[in-house]
């Protein structure tokens, strides 16, 4: 049996050089890749390699090629477009679009690492945008006029890619009936994303686009009430729900939810293909009429917007795609520090002609004059609170007439408190700060408070369509 052994970066298949490995799959492994053309022309594409150990089922990739060279002709701005499908020795690969951003199983991941939601505008655009490309593929005809019969047979939230910018794309449309034939040859085993399949598609019957309706309305579910509509400890467990229950009702996940919009879900997860929407496109109109109706406003630039708060600054694309990394910049040599290379300083007051903080005042003048004024208003402080403050009461005894003294008495001046009432204060000193005598607290007033008083919380029976919802 062949190894997969995994390309090395700067490994080169034709036209295309590896970058490095993006992820490795059931089927394939994904490499991000660049082809370069005339006067430094480059191009980032994804390249997706049959595993070499599939190499050897001739029934596999002969369906693998089909289906890639069928999807290469979709070009819809919600479809990931296919460029080629080629071999380079015993490696069967395809190109494809490469998108800037995350999938969607990354972002609701991103949602409940970070405890944020999705609000109901962006899941519905979101849906929106999924059932564009949908309908577009389940549409396209071929050469002789007729339907080329595309389904995708995997919509999911890791089909399901977001840029940076707020594009919807989806990727991976119809490479899913190739994989069929890597489950098959595996005894007993259940492979794909059994949590978003149809239940047609669960029993093995033959899928049209219908299918594809049924998983968009379990992602429409799931992005509007923050569960999956089907749980259960294994993948049999959930697909024999999928097949003989219904599920809850999106009202009985999350209170106040909207009743159009829990129709519109139910509709599009109905067990019988004939109860759905007959096509993507009319679900996608239904949900149009509900977004006007609920005046739900959004676009590719809101989703956007949210893709940068949530996963921070994008990455650089020059060193996303640089190959070998750039070694880093030697660090400048420091400045010679003799004084026959020293240069010429200026004096400070031109080297320093903005002044940036209050504190660093370059002005000696400017100091002293601050530092003058404030020995002065010490002075002047200390001065009216000795006329202010009233004198320790003493008992003046008198030389008594009839008892010499052997001393002839010292003259002192009376105390002004003694002698003369304390002068009241002028009427503007009401104004100012109490004086504190040494050893007294002056006791602070207690501000008022200013803040209302916390409203009451809502009762919760209405939804609010603005609110995020649950991660």
């Amino acid at each position: 049996m062949i190894a997969d052994t995994p390309l090395a970066p700067g490994t080169e298949l034709g036209k295309y050089q590896v970058i490095r490995q993006l992820a490795v799959g059931g089927m394939a492994e994904i490499y991000l890749a660049r082809s370069s053309g005339l006067a430094g022309f480059e191009k980032a594409v994804v390249l997706k390699r049959i595993r070499p150990s599939l190499g050897s089922d001739q029934k596999f990739v002969d369906m693998f090629l089909d289906e890639a060279r069928l999807t290469a002709s979709l070009n819809h701005p919600n479809v990931v477009q296919v460029y080629e499908v080629d071999r380079i020795g015993d490696s069967y690969f395809f190109t494809m679009e490469f998108v800037h951003g995350r999938d969607l199983t990354s972002l609701l991941g991103a949602c409940r690492a970070k405890k944020r939601g999705l609000t109901l505008s962006l899941a519905v655009h979101i849906v929106r945008e999924v059932a564009a490309g949908l309908h577009y593929a389940h549409d396209k005809k071929g050469r002789d006029g007729q339907p080329i019969g595309a389904v995708h047979r995997d919509v999911s939230p890791n089909n399901v890619m977001l840029t940076y910018e707020g594009a919807v794309k989806i990727v991976d449309f119809g490479i899913a009936k190739a994989a069929v034939r890597v489950t098959q040859t595996e005894t007993g085993a259940v492979k794909g994303t059994v949590l978003y399949m149809s239940p047609e598609q669960a029993q093995g019957h033959d899928v049209d686009r219908r299918s594809d309706v049924f998983s968009l309305g379990v992602l429409l579910y799931e992005l509007t009430t923050g569960r999956r509509p089907f749980s259960a400890p294994n993948d049999f467990a959930v697909l024999f729900k999928l097949v003989n229950e219904s599920p809850p009702l999106p009202s009985e996940r999350r209170e106040g939810y909207p009743p159009e919009l829990e129709q519109i879900v139910m509709k599009a997860m109905s067990r019988k293909p004939e109860d759905r929407f007959a096509t993507a496109d009319e679900l996608r109109r239904a949900l149009d009429e509900f977004a006007r109706t609920h005046q739900l406003a959004s676009s590719s630039a809101t989703l956007g917007a949210f893709m940068r708060e949530l996963f921070g600054e994008r990455e650089d694309t020059a060193a996303l795609f640089a190959l070998p990394p750039l070694p880093a910049a030697p660090a400048p040599a420091p400045a010679p520090r003799s004084d026959e290379t020293r240069p010429i300083t200026p004096p400070r007051a031109a080297a320093d002609p903005v002044v940036t903080t209050s504190v660093d005042l370059p002005i000696e003048r400017s100091r002293a004059w601050v530092l003058g004024a404030v020995v002065a208003l010490l002075i002047a402080a200390a001065v009216t609170w000795r006329a202010l403050t009233p004198a320790a009461p003493t008992t003046a005894t008198a030389p008594s007439a009839d008892l010499p003294s052997s001393t002839p008495p010292i003259a002192t001046r009376e105390p002004v408190a003694s002698s003369a009432p304390v002068p009241s204060p002028p009427p503007s000193a009401s104004s100012a700060p109490p004086l504190v005598r040494k050893g007294e607290t002056l006791a602070r007033p207690q501000p008022s408070s200013t803040r209302p008083a916390p409203s009451a919380a809502a009762s919760g029976k209405k939804w609010d369509l603005d609110s995020p919802l649950p991660p």
